[in-house]
């Protein structure tokens, strides 16, 4: 009779595990389903069926994204933009959550372009959770004409890794049009440390000569403060128009927030996502079913 028991309590185990975790499947079946993504220039929601549009130089590509969620359950999602063209790639991306039924318009916005050429948006919803994409990529064409000029192409620091204070060198090459004259137009390289929210903290120097498609300059990194790690290089002409602009990571010591220091003990280093506390609950239910089982055999044993 007890084995019978047991074989029950087991099967009632196992179909409760089942109900646990087969509505993460259904969820994921009908986030895919039901999530839809449209983004349009933000200047412009009429650009054409051919989707493309002007760009215009110095200013940022700002897009508008509607988003439905016509499911009946709550979806957290990461609204990615990637964008290329012109020798250089980029990315930005924030989270939407949408409660059910409901949708959404948000905006993405990417660093300004100077270089003349064609470039490519490419937008898409990824789940949070599992990392998937939820929406089909949606495409746009942007073109930025006018004459070429200077463009800024790679670079590199002299070392893997920096303390603050530490000196380096930065290598920085260009690239130059054919009849370009750089002495003439008496273009500069202008180099900069950020802060976490993009802005300058620290300005190494005003304007480095370029006399060449190559640039080699020793600095210095300052006291940590404020600053990130993130140096950001603007080439400029003679009347101070930016000719292009990029970023660079370096790596440095990051900022530590006091409000946001991990605490002690044994459990600061878990992550509870959604799955590890369901596990964890199964893991709970069935010690509790086995330690029932045998409190039921040891009661029989007595009699």
């Amino acid at each position: 009779m007890s084995i019978t028991k047991t074989k029950r309590t087991l099967t009632l185990i196992a179909v409760f595990t089942f109900a646990l975790f087969s509505p993460l499947t259904t969820v994921q079946a009908e986030m895919n389903a039901s999530t839809s993504l449209f983004c349009y220039p933000s200047e412009d929601k009429t650009f054409g069926a051919s989707g493309s549009f002007a760009l215009t130089a110095g200013q940022a590509p700002s897009f508008t994204c509607d988003i439905v969620n016509a499911s009946d359950r709550e979806v957290t999602t990461m609204l990615l933009g990637k964008g290329a063209g012109a020798s250089t790639s980029f990315a930005t991306g924030t989270n939407v959550t949408l409660v059910s039924n409901a949708n959404a318009t948000t905006t993405l916005s990417f660093e300004p372009l100077y270089q003349p050429g064609e470039y490519s948006f490419r937008f898409s919803l990824i789940d949070t959770a599992t990392k998937e994409l939820t929406t089909k990529e949606m495409v746009l064409m942007g073109t930025l004409g006018g004459e070429q000029k200077p463009s800024l192409g790679t670079f590199s620091v002299d070392k893997e890794a920096y303390a603050w204070q530490d000196p380096f060198m930065l290598t920085a090459t260009s690239t130059v049009p054919a009849g370009y004259d750089l002495e003439k137009e008496k273009v500069t390289l202008r180099v900069a440390l950020l802060d976490p929210l993009g802005n300058e903290c620290h300005v190494f120097t005003e304007g480095v000569t370029v006399s060449s498609s190559e640039i080699k300059q020793n600095f210095t990194f300052p006291a940590q403060g404020s600053c990130a790690n993130s140096l950001a290089m603007t080439l400029k002409d003679k009347d101070g128009t930016v000719l292009d602009k990029k970023m660079v990571a370096v790596s440095l010591p990051h900022l530590v927030d006091p409000e946001t220091k991990q605490g002690s003990g044994i459990f600061s280093s878990l992550t509870w996502s959604p799955v590890t506390f369901l596990f964890g609950t199964i893991v709970l239910i069935v010690v509790l079913a086995l330690v029932f089982v045998a409190r039921k055999r040891g009661r029989r044993s007595t009699f």
